[in-house]
């Protein structure tokens, strides 16, 4: 569910998802059909999944399932001019463990604590997730932006249902001209640089990233906190295997304190 979840973080701009990858569903066990129609312009996904560990076990509530779809369209696609637009939408309807729910977010970065936590929220009898996403593409310019908006739905109708909204837009840039590799499946793949890094004159490629990102978990009986970050990337791929990543993130949390983080990564993937 949803752009940054369906996509291996190898091709990622940034080293971490968004505060909107907290709560989407991402693997799990189950179901699942998808097609493609009109020359793969337009895609969908449906699957009932149950909530299981990593061995496959179920585990929760024995007699409930987990339903999430998703579908995406491409009104632009020209991959000779390295033109794309991508839009798309998803709905997932869940059944929380033992009718408890909590969600907790950490500010864009495994390393740190979370920043974000509703608690536990007793009496959930399900919860509904509803996203949106757009992605462009011209050249070596990218924009990308997500929402997800989620709703719990309480048992005890004294208590009033809980909801919450997070999103995030960014862009990225390629100095050296290469473009974004979007493939027709909804998902970024491996950057092939013009000129690998070679030290005879190839210099790979250069990417700079810009991200905003806002979650409020804050409602009437929930003091779940409201978080803002502004995130900024340089990327070196020095090969289609190799990449240096440095990532600073400016995090606000409302009515608490800000912070400041520099995290680094080296990667090689094959």
């Amino acid at each position: 569910m949803g752009f940054e979840q369906i996509m291996s973080s190898n091709y990622t701009t940034f080293m971490e998802r968004s505060l909107t990858a907290s709560d989407e569903p991402a693997r799990n066990v189950g179901f699942m059909i998808g097609n493609s129609t009109s020359g793969e312009r337009l895609s969908f996904r449906l699957g009932v999944f149950k909530e299981a560990d990593a061995y496959g076990n179920a585990k929760g509530l024995q007699d409930k399932y987990n339903v999430t779809m998703r579908v995406f369209g491409l009104p632009v696609y020209n991959v000779d001019n390295h033109k794309v637009l991508h839009l798309g939408a998803a709905y997932s309807y869940r059944n929380p463990q033992k009718n408890e729910y909590m969600l907790a977010a950490k500010p864009e970065s495994h390393m740190a604590n979370n920043y974000l936590s509703t608690e536990l929220i007793s009496d959930a009898s399900n919860f509904q997730l509803i996203q949106g996403e757009a992605v462009f593409v011209a050249g070596s310019l990218s924009l990308k932006s997500e929402i997800v908006h989620a709703r719990i739905r309480k048992d005890d109708p004294l208590n009033a249902n809980f909801n919450y909204t997070a999103f995030y837009g960014n862009i990225s840039y390629f100095l050296t001209g290469e473009s974004m590799s979007y493939k027709t499946s909804g998902r970024y793949s491996r950057l092939k640089p013009k000129k690998s890094f070679d030290g005879k004159g190839g210099a790979g490629a250069w990417e700079l990233g810009l991200r905003f990102t806002a979650m409020d978990l804050n409602e009437e009986g929930v003091a779940g906190g409201e978080l803002g970050n502004i995130t900024f990337a340089l990327n070196w791929y020095l090969n289609p295997a190799t990449r240096i990543m440095a990532n600073y993130i400016y995090s606000n949390l409302k009515s608490v304190g800000k912070a400041n983080i520099i995290q680094m990564r080296f990667q090689i993937n094959f």
